[in-house]
């Protein structure tokens, strides 16, 4: 058997401080199951409600009716039908009983209600009320994050295609219980982390708005023009030419016949192009690509039938790949239209709306290559393209690295969880 360090004990959760104890939730909660209400039945009225869809999709470690109300749905419903149980307190633990994946199982929201408004917990979710104050309710946000508990949770979890769990089995799981002093200590520091994390989401949203507002000024009226003209897409600058796509870009359907070493791309309407398998030698050897399509460095591709999603591309990331043959390919005419206009021009919304509906006002199933080329384009001069296309890519360079900060800090945040909940790292108290 492991020996424990000193200072420390071996428990059935792993490794913990000597002092903390371990106590299954049964014996620091009592659970009660949210009424089944469906989405059908939410309305702009009434009582607040909690759909366990919420606690999936949020992923929020807490529900504050201070700050969530603009979101949060509601429900028509007599008050006296409604157990009170099942109304949400300032500290209450939510559960939901359901998930299609293992991560989702026994993911949880505290509750923050401070003036004591009716909150109903709904479908699919299990209310635990503390017996008695034990939990710091910022501990309570975080201490299911522990990889201990979430190993738990899968073991526990029921079903074949959605995973389940019960109020009885979720009784059993055991958590760490610090000193209440070290468990708000805990909950300090992870919420600074959060508020970081937070922080830089704001920008990113504030930088992805100010692009789409620059994307539809600088596309549509250009830099710095005085006199415009009327055009059957709009008014432009006076000097800017429209054309039809086929004038500047042409179908390209070179086959590949190469059989080793090739990078097999798909396009991901988020992220551009991205690579399906790592090498072709390892990944796809049993799979015939002798009719995939070869796509080269600065050329486009795009999914027809997920046009109406933004699912095209240009290549920059790689000088040459090949694609499901359901893509089409094409390049473009370069004295005419720069690639990165052009790829703005793709992004655009304006141009998305006029993908999903088609001439008959009907919503488009697909978008073949002689459809698009029938789109109208404006087009500036070549210089003041790459000026308009300088300027959008200095935004998405700022957004690149919120990102990235973003996801350094939830590298930091996660590191931090898993060594502050298991005492690995102690703070002062």
């Amino acid at each position: 058997m492991k020996k424990a360090r000193e200072g420390y004990k071996i428990t059935e959760i792993g490794e913990i401080p000597q002092e903390w104890e371990v106590k299954r939730l049964g014996e620091v909660c009592d659970f009660y199951s949210g009424i089944s209400v469906s989405r059908k039945n939410q309305a702009n009225k009434g009582y607040y409600y909690l759909h366990y869809g919420d606690i999936h999709k949020k992923g929020k470690h807490e529900f504050d009716l201070l700050l969530d109300k603009e979101w949060m749905p509601k429900i028509e419903i007599d008050l006296a039908k409604v157990k009170n149980e099942v109304l949400l307190k300032t500290g209450d633990i939510v559960f939901v009983d359901a998930s299609e994946d293992y991560e989702g199982i026994g993911k949880s929201v505290v509750i923050n209600n401070p003036n004591n408004e009716v909150y109903i917990a709904g479908l699919h979710t299990i209310v635990g009320k503390e017996k008695s104050k034990i939990m710091d309710n910022g501990y309570k946000k975080y201490c299911f994050c522990n990889q201990n508990i979430r190993k738990q949770f899968r073991v526990i979890a029921t079903g074949a295609t959605v995973y389940g769990i019960t109020k009885g089995n979720l009784s059993t799981i055991s958590i760490p219980i610090p000193s209440l002093p070290e468990q708000q200590k805990i909950a300090d520091i992870l919420s600074a982390a959060d508020e970081q994390i937070e922080n830089v989401d704001k920008l990113i949203e504030k930088t992805k708005e100010l692009k789409k507002g620059l994307m539809q000024r600088l596309l549509t009226k250009g830099i710095g023009h005085k006199e415009f003209k009327k055009t059957e897409i709009g008014e432009i600058p006076k000097d800017w030419e429209v054309k039809k796509l086929r004038e500047v870009i042409y179908e390209s359907n070179e086959r590949n016949k190469e059989n080793k070493n090739i990078q097999v791309l798909s396009i991901n309407n988020k992220q551009g192009f991205v690579l399906q398998y790592e090498q072709f030698e390892r990944k796809v050897h049993s799979k015939n690509t002798s009719n995939y399509k070869i796509v080269y460095k600065n050329q486009f591709a795009y999914n027809p039938s997920r046009i109406n999603v933004g699912s095209i591309a240009l290549l920059k990331e790689f000088d040459k790949g090949i694609i499901s043959p359901m893509y089409v390919v094409f390049s473009i005419n370069n004295n005419i239209i720069k690639e990165t206009y052009l790829e703005y021009w793709f992004k655009m919304n304006r141009f998305l709306q006029f993908v999903n509906v088609n001439t008959q006002g009907s919503v488009r199933d697909s978008l073949n290559f002689d459809e698009l080329s029938e789109f109208l384009i404006p087009v500036p001069d070549i210089e003041e393209q790459q000026q308009i296309a300088d300027i959008l890519s200095t935004v998405d360079t700022q957004l690149e690295e919120y990102q990235s900060k973003k996801e350094k800090l939830e590298t930091l945040k996660k590191g931090l969880m898993q060594k502050l909940l298991t005492g690995k790292i102690r703070v002062k108290v």
